[in-house]
């Protein structure tokens, strides 16, 4: 009985240890290299950018702005629609990352390959392969060969794929655009921001989305 009381004790240490370990990676995700302070306005950091990854109509009535996680199956359940939002005449969709890396251990690299892919001038192209093979590479600790199968696929030369997605300014667009998001007061993903005003929660259909569009566009 003694020892079944020690074994039980010791066993809860170790949980405990773990589970506070596991806390403290969620509060403090480390990043290998040192990022920029933020210090835009909130509004200014809802302006488009020249850098941002755009789909629509600059100039539109409506601008949607989209921090996303491609590891997150929410994001994977919006991105058709919002391709489908990036094709009208009325709208401008823009991409920024929001990769949740405490819990997505594959979010970075990524957002790392959308902007390698990017920098051929493919984002979107590997924007949808990423979401529509999510259950592939989410999971697959070989999602950096996977990436470069859908670089090849995508016709995109390699050697430059492979140096871009290593490259410092590759981490600092994904890691920055969460930094954003945490200032914005994102919590989760995707977060939505229709003409600067962040969304109390998300429409749930490409028709509520429209809804939601000709509204603003009433105001």
């Amino acid at each position: 009985m003694k020892n079944t009381a020690i074994l039980i004790i010791v066993t809860l240490l170790v949980v405990g240890v773990g589970v506070g370990f596991a806390i403290s990676q969620i509060r403090e995700p480390s990043t290998s290299i040192d990022l920029p302070e933020i210090t835009q306005s909130k509004e200014e950091i809802l302006q488009a950018r020249e850098e941002d990854w755009k789909k629509g109509v600059e100039g539109a009535p409506v601008t949607i702005i989209e921090y996303s996680d491609f590891q997150c199956p929410a994001c994977d359940f919006y991105h058709d629609i919002v391709n489908q939002l990036g094709e009208r005449d009325d709208v401008l969709v823009i991409y920024r990352h929001y990769p949740l890396i405490e819990i997505h251990g594959q979010a970075d690299l990524a957002g790392r390959a959308a902007e390698a892919a990017g920098n051929q001038g493919l984002f979107w192209q590997m924007h949808d392969k990423l979401f529509e093979n999510q259950d592939s590479w989410s999971a697959n600790s070989k999602a950096r060969s996977m990436f470069l199968t859908y670089a090849s696929e995508l016709n995109l030369d390699i050697e430059q794929f492979t140096l871009d997605l290593d490259s410092q300014e590759a981490t600092t667009k994904v890691l920055m655009g969460r930094q954003e998001a945490v200032k914005l007061g994102a919590t989760g993903t995707p977060t939505f921001f229709v003409n600067g005003d962040a969304l109390g929660s998300n429409p749930q259909s490409l028709e509520d989305f429209i809804q939601l569009i000709e509204s603003v566009k009433n105001q």
